[in-house]
């Protein structure tokens, strides 16, 4: 059954739909921004400023770290979509081949749940999430010989950014794709490497991949292909309701990023004092333990000086107000006109947005999974009558926005008043002349006193995880 069609030049496999070049960055964004990571700090998000030398730039780059408010917020929605049990109901005979396939949806040991959740998080992430319904090649006379020779129908997530060019007809479905993939092939401990991609093409009538080989002219080569023998391309959108669920929570999450990164060089530029020193010194001079200044005792003493606190209080001001706007626009809250933020009437307000979003996505990850699961029937010779699959429509909204609302003050956690004195006595004793106790005692005991607010702490590192 295999087909063996003309091999297209290699320009046209490498052509990428306006679309997806159009596209691609705001994707990509939305991707570092689930991710988090080292990738995302590398992604050109930090910004520089207008009078930064490049060489301090670099400095502060490596010195960055990104706080991920997006990521819990989408694996928590996650959670309580998939937390509930699902009914599905269909009339399919072979109840092994579909009892394993509920288990091992992809190959390599992922449920059908656990792959319905993870397009669950990357629709919220990217704004919708790409499902291929694949079946491995080859032939058999009965179901026994197919599970003994590896032959099954198999789940995919297609990344969208390989997804590079496309038709669909006037209701919305594929009539062909062209998606790349990264070839990896087995090769000698002499042979030298080479960097492949290779492109496959699923039509209403055939598949075929097509691979080419990195500094090699028109190297373009058929690799396989075959019929289509369920008769529709086996590739659908799974979307978020509204589009993605951090389209703008991501731009609020990359300015706490980037002030994050300016408190941090503040705070490393000016945690040690400068010593300044009246008049010209006569030489270069080093201070230590084991040597000493003197100086005319007529004039001004030598002294430390330290920048002005306020702008660092200013910008962390700024992180936890940022914060807070992340919160209500992952809850979804919008302006309640004549209600007050906190009064039952807005809160109740809010909370039927929220469980509205929450059933809509449910519904729509329903419907995903029954369009899996005709897929799935045609590729098995299963009937598609009586295929449902029923997912949660009542969800505890309330409990949403508590689990939410701690992932924000874990991000911008504040430490307790007695931890704040304790940080600032040990500070005052590594700075305070040992020998001079009286002058330690009288900062001491304004630190009791509370002669000075304390302030919150730096923000806590993140990279996201499910839930909590």
């Amino acid at each position: 059954n295999e087909i063996k069609p003309a091999v297209p030049t290699r320009q046209a496999l490498e052509y990428k739909r306006k679309d997806f070049c159009a596209d691609l960055a705001e994707m990509e964004f939305r991707r570092l921004t689930y991710c988090g990571g080292p990738e995302y700090i590398s992604g050109g998000y930090l910004f520089k400023h207008g009078r930064e030398e490049p060489k301090d730039y670099q400095l502060r780059l490596q010195r960055a770290y990104f706080q991920n408010f997006c990521a819990p917020a989408i694996n928590l929605y996650s959670g309580f979509i998939m937390g509930q049990p699902i009914k599905r109901e269909n009339k399919f005979t072979d109840k092994e081949t579909y009892e394993a396939f509920l288990k091992d949806s992809t190959g390599n040991g992922t449920s059908l749940e656990n792959f319905i959740a993870d397009i669950v998080r990357w629709s919220g992430a990217q704004g919708k999430a790409l499902v291929l319904v694949d079946r491995t090649p080859g032939d058999a006379a009965t179901k026994k010989e197919e599970r003994e020779s590896g032959i099954k129908t198999y789940l995919q997530r297609v990344p969208w950014e390989n997804l590079v060019d496309w038709e669909c007809d006037c209701d919305g479905n594929y009539m062909w794709v062209k998606i790349k993939e990264c070839a990896r092939g087995m090769r000698a401990w002499n042979a030298k490497e080479e960097k492949k991609t290779r492109y496959r093409i699923y039509t209403k009538d055939e598949w075929s991949v097509y691979e080419i080989t990195e500094g090699k002219k028109d190297s373009a080569v058929f690799v396989e292909g075959g019929p289509n023998k369920i008769g529709v391309v086996p590739l659908f959108d799974v979307c978020w309701p509204g589009g993605s669920l951090i389209k703008d929570a991501a731009r609020v999450n990359r300015s706490i990023f980037n002030l994050c990164s300016l408190l941090d060089e503040s705070v490393y530029r000016q945690v040690f004092p400068q010593f300044c020193y009246p008049g010209d010194l006569p030489q270069e001079f080093k201070l230590g333990t084991a040597t000493c200044l003197t100086f005319e005792p007529s004039g001004p003493p030598p002294l430390y000086i330290s920048p002005s606190s306020e702008p660092n209080q200013f910008i962390w001001d700024m992180i936890t107000g940022l914060s807070e706007v992340i919160k209500k626009m992952l809850l979804y809250k919008a302006e309640t006109d004549g209600l007050k933020a906190e009064s039952g009437i807005a809160k109740a307000y809010e909370f039927s947005q929220l469980n509205n979003v929450l059933v809509e996505a449910s519904k729509i990850f329903g419907m995903a999974e029954e369009k899996i699961l005709r897929l799935y029937a045609l590729w098995e010779g299963e009937s598609e009558d009586g295929i449902k699959s029923q997912y949660p429509q009542t969800f505890d909204v309330s409990m949403i926005a508590s689990e939410l609302d701690d992932i924000i003050k874990t991000q911008t956690i504040q430490m307790g008043k007695k931890f704040d004195r304790y940080v600032k006595k040990k500070l005052a004793r590594s700075v305070v002349d040992p020998r001079d106790t009286k002058e330690r005692e009288e900062i001491e005991k304004e630190i009791d006193d509370g002669g000075a607010e304390p302030g919150p702490l730096p923000p806590v590192y993140n990279r996201g995880g499910f839930g909590r």
